[in-house]
């Protein structure tokens, strides 16, 4: 319920151009495990198979929140 929240709020701030991104170091392919363990009952009750081919660290500088939004929105869109 707080995600659902704080997605309004930021379609808010986007609409009064005070949207602010919060970049720090992230390991994508940690993010993307971390994700993949999440989602997994929803992965196997979907009848979808989920791999990860990716090099131990990937590490870049972005918005952990605003990228696993994205990742989990993808990942259950293509279930």
């Amino acid at each position: 319920l707080m995600r659902l929240v704080d997605d309004m709020l930021d379609i808010s701030r986007l609409r009064t151009g005070k949207f602010a991104l919060r970049v720090e170091e992230v390991n994508l392919t940690r993010l993307v495990k971390d994700i993949f363990e999440r989602l997994e009952p929803q992965i196997r009750d979907s009848g979808c198979a989920v791999a990860l081919t990716s090099p131990e660290e990937v590490i870049g500088t972005w918005d952990s929140y605003r990228l696993e939004q994205v990742l989990i929105n993808l990942l259950t869109n293509a279930m």
